[in-house]
């Protein structure tokens, strides 16, 4: 195909003090795709406020730049192989704005344009699974979707789903991170699903939280009941009530549990622990915060318990610092180290 036009890519230039090319993996899926619908939107404009609305967007953060110049790199190399991209490409541009034709030819172009490695090769990545997912949340972004019949779900800090509704059924499949479901009562009658890779959920009208971990997930039902069954035992379906906390693989059904307010605690924006390991604390301070937290292993094992505003984890930083015997050391912005004093 003919790379894309002089006049889409104004103002579209490589850092002339940087040799390396751009590593595709360093950049975040929300502002791969954010560039991209940049460039649909100024294909062939010679709208002089658009273009310095991107330049705009350009200056506010170094990854937007290195986004856009990843998309230089990949323009400056097109030949007539590319032909998947000259595609998408046509039909984003052709799409009406805000159409989900659009949204499916932009995650085709973020997909293209941001894959890694040679020959387009694309990887397992966090960012692979946002270009998949239907929505995602980034570190530290947190998100409530009113969907089409009127369930009302919330996505915690660095989670992503998959929303499939026909006329047959209703599905979220939860690829990372967290959700809490509030299902309604659908007009069509059609039976919900809510699965990780680890099981089934199908609430029974009801109000519940899900979250995926590497080996297990966990199901916490505040209202109604849930039907739940493993994926690798789809037979052995328990009946999940309120109040009751359900770890499951896919190997099998763990122990009924009680729940508490703090398993819920993000809905609200909080972190509440009660006498949790530091290390523990600072894995899950993690999910919520971007970059590295790390302490010294002579920390790992002291307490700590009180509830914590997720808004400004730099105050959870400094407030750890003044209830516990460890000193801040900031290797970066995005590194952090606790030392002992």
């Amino acid at each position: 195909m003919t790379p894309v036009g002089h006049d889409t890519l104004t103002g579209l230039k490589q850092d002339s003090n940087a040799g390396a090319r751009i590593d595709p993996k360093s950049i975040p899926a929300r502002v791969a795709q954010k560039a991209v619908e940049w460039l649909v939107e100024i294909k062939g404009s010679d709208d002089a406020k658009l273009h310095q609305q991107l330049a705009d967007w350009l200056s506010q953060d170094p990854d937007h730049l290195r986004a856009w110049q990843r998309i230089a790199e990949v323009n400056a190399n097109l030949s007539g192989a590319s032909t998947a991209l000259g595609s998408a490409m046509a039909q984003a541009a052709m799409a009406a704005p805000q159409s989900a034709g659009r949204r499916r030819s932009i995650k085709m172009l973020s997909m293209l344009i941001f894959a890694t490695g040679s020959g387009w090769v694309l990887t397992q990545s966090d960012s692979w699974t946002d270009w998949q997912a239907d929505e995602y949340t980034g570190t530290g972004e947190y998100k409530t979707l009113r969907l089409a019949d009127g369930t009302q779900l919330m996505l915690n800090s660095n989670s992503a789903v998959n929303v499939r509704y026909t006329a047959q059924h209703r599905k979220i499949d939860l690829l990372r991170g967290e959700i809490m479901v509030a299902t309604a009562k659908d007009a069509q009658q059609r039976p919900m699903q809510v699965a990780t890779h680890h099981g089934l959920m199908q609430p029974l009208g009801t109000r519940f939280n899900v979250r995926l971990d590497q080996d297990f997930s966990q199901l916490a039902v505040l209202e109604g009941k849930v039907a739940l069954s493993a994926a690798g035992l789809p037979q052995q379906e328990i009946i999940v009530m309120p109040g009751e906390l359900v770890m499951f693989s896919v190997h099998g059904l763990g122990e009924r549990l009680p729940w508490s307010e703090r398993s819920v605690a993000w809905v609200d924006g909080m972190l509440v622990v009660s006498q949790m390991r530091l290390e523990d604390f600072l894995r899950e301070l993690g999910r919520h915060r971007r970059g590295i937290v790390r302490c010294d292993p002579a920390l790992a094992d002291l307490r700590i318990s009180g509830s914590f505003p997720l808004a400004d984890t730099e105050l959870i930083l400094k407030n750890l610092a003044s209830i516990l015997p460890l000193k801040i050391q900031y290797i970066t912005r995005y590194w952090v180290n606790l030392m002992p004093v």
